[in-house]
């Protein structure tokens, strides 16, 4: 009975000190357990180099969603909410959702390259809601859902259908030679 009761106090793991009663959202781990970083309720990022001991809090960066590399050094953070896209390309600011980029263990974050978002839709309202990164950080899916904007973000006469600003969509995103190449998937 002793033995089957340390078993499972070493099953249960440990508390980090000062994480108790957080309200955390997201966590991504590199392969060897070293660089932990984590997302609260709030979205703040925080960020650990070593294994958990302690954490710090990330600046320039909100997140309800975390991806890194095997190795931890390329990390993205997906806000919650929406984007919106211009007919240039560029974010409209009024909208607060994002994608961010550290590629120094979470260290310091810069959001995705305005390269990046004028691959994407035009005029559109994109609701972001997940994100994935391949071992090598180098490519990463961004999943969009319905936004359920019915306004045309672009000061244009033009008409948008309100089907095109809610559709879902995945798209894959990948650092290349000088740049980023994005493409949805169909």
């Amino acid at each position: 009975d002793g033995a089957r009761g340390a078993a499972g106090r070493a099953a249960r793991g440990r508390v980090v000190p000062g994480t108790e009663g957080i309200d955390w959202t997201s966590i991504a781990m590199s392969a060897d357990g070293k660089v932990i970083t984590a997302a609260r309720s709030d979205d703040s990022v925080w960020t650990s180099s070593n294994a958990g001991q302690t954490f710090t809090e990330a600046k320039g960066v909100a997140a309800a969603s975390l991806v890194m590399s095997a190795d931890g050094k390329r990390q993205y953070a997906l806000s919650s909410g929406f984007v919106a896209i211009d007919a240039t390309g560029a974010l409209i600011p009024a909208y607060p959702g994002s994608a961010y980029l550290s590629t120094d263990s979470g260290q310091n974050w810069s959001r995705l390259p305005p390269e990046v978002w004028a691959q994407l839709p035009k005029c559109r309202v994109i609701r972001l809601t997940d994100v994935a990164s391949s071992a090598d950080g180098l490519q990463l899916a961004l999943t969009t859902g319905a936004s359920g904007a019915d306004e045309n973000p672009c000061e244009s006469t033009d008409p948008i259908q309100p089907k095109s600003l809610s559709e879902g969509h995945i798209y894959l995103i990948k650092a290349v030679s000088g740049g980023w190449k994005v493409t949805q998937v169909p």
